[in-house]
């Protein structure tokens, strides 16, 4: 099995089962009349993403692709077993731990991930091999919550079985991971400063989009609207999201390479902008779906054009740092989204949320025009 396909099957296996445990959670609080919690829990789970996304990423360029990818998939297996306990146990205590470790797990091994992909593929058809693999590994974020719906109403004892083996693949995938050449780099404060300055521009395009993004928070908004719908359909609604996602994937790539990231970029905010249009009008669940379909087509877009945007902007050998740099100066701004989005839901304040995602599509996007040299026959660095 070649590297490409090794990391599909490791993503492809972690995905599964952190998606479907993403579904229990905002029905979990629903049950126990704990939805103020909410806000609070994603906060959490952005400040663990800014504490340790550099980490991650510094340890990924200095010890191995490989090596940290297994250290994750161990930690997804200790997550799984605190998961099992709480279907069991219906502890609340136990749930948050499980779902925080796995939750940890992704973030201590995505910049490895997304480096080691960057890696494998060669320069002309980084666009599209990104795509194919978001496709790959996302189709996996479609079928998860539509299990994890069906396990809350049906057998929650096969669903601790099936934790169990998607950690026991993501084992065996990596078995047959070849490790890339390692680059014995020396890191200190002041390399660290200096290519983070070199790359400022690109922080903070990054910081500005993922705060707008994490504005329209999928699973967050199931919670608010949860009494409206049952566990399945909370479950059907994630996979509409992500299955509209899943299937711009390619196209984004595609037309990445060939007309360059930016276009791709700017029409992924059209869409986000689009996308907060129905909820003005009402947030009944039918406004909420035209909504969240327009949203996973601006993240169908977004994600892998900035990806391939990345991997042409830095040099491999600092990629995984930059990776986990950029997930660290996005959730600053991501930590508090989650309870601003609770107060002006809860407050029928959506006209001012639509004005502030309005407002940070279009900011970033003018500043996209710093790169509007990019395109499908430039690959040095900036």
């Amino acid at each position: 099995m070649n590297r490409e396909n090794s990391i599909a099957l490791y993503s492809f296996s972690r995905n599964l089962g952190m998606s479907a445990s993403n579904i229990f959670l905002p029905f979990f609080l629903i049950e126990k009349n704990m939805i103020g919690l909410a806000g609070i829990f994603f906060s959490l789970m952005a400040l663990v993403s800014f504490l340790f996304g550099p980490l991650s990423g510094f340890l990924s360029d200095r010890y191995g692709r490989k090596h940290l990818m297994q250290v994750g998939a161990y930690i997804y297996g200790v997550s799984a077993l605190f998961f099992g306990v709480a279907v069991f146990t219906d502890l609340f205590a136990v749930f948050v731990a499980g779902t925080s470790l796995m939750n940890f797990s992704f973030v201590l091994s995505e910049p490895a991930v997304s480096a080691a992909l960057a890696e494998a593929l060669p320069e002309e058809r980084k666009g599209s091999g990104i795509g194919r693999f978001q496709t790959i590994t996302e189709s996996t974020l479609v079928l998860g919550p539509l299990i994890g719906g069906m396990a809350i109403s049906a057998n929650l004892h096969m669903f601790v079985l099936f934790f169990i083996c998607t950690f026991v693949v993501s084992v065996l995938a990596l078995i047959s991971l070849e490790e890339g050449e390692k680059v014995h780099l020396t890191y200190n404060i002041q390399t660290m400063l200096s290519f983070l300055m070199s790359k400022r521009i690109l922080f903070i395009y990054s910081a500005f989009t993922t705060f707008t993004a994490s504005l329209f928070p999928v699973v967050l908004f199931i919670a608010l609207f949860g009494k409206q719908l049952t566990p399945f359909m909370g479950g059907a609604l994630i996979s509409l999201f992500l299955a509209v996602n899943l299937v711009l994937n390619i196209p984004s790539g595609a037309l990445s390479d060939r007309y360059g990231c930016i276009p791709v970029l700017i029409a992924a905010a059209v869409l986000g902008i689009m996308a907060t249009v129905p909820l003005i009008f009402s947030t009944q669940i039918p406004y909420f779906v035209v909504s969240l379909i327009l949203f996973g087509a601006c993240m169908g877009f977004f994600e892998v054009a900035f990806q391939t945007f990345v991997t042409k902007k830095v040099d491999s050998s600092n990629l995984a740092f930059a990776y986990g740099s950029l997930g660290m100066v996005g959730n600053i701004v991501r930590i508090p989204v989650p309870l601003v989005v609770t107060f002006l839901f809860e407050n029928n304040q959506v006209v001012v949320w639509s004005l502030l995602i309005c407002a940070c599509w279009i900011f970033p996007s003018v500043i996209l025009q710093r790169w509007n040299h990019d395109s499908v026959h430039s690959s040095s660095p900036e």
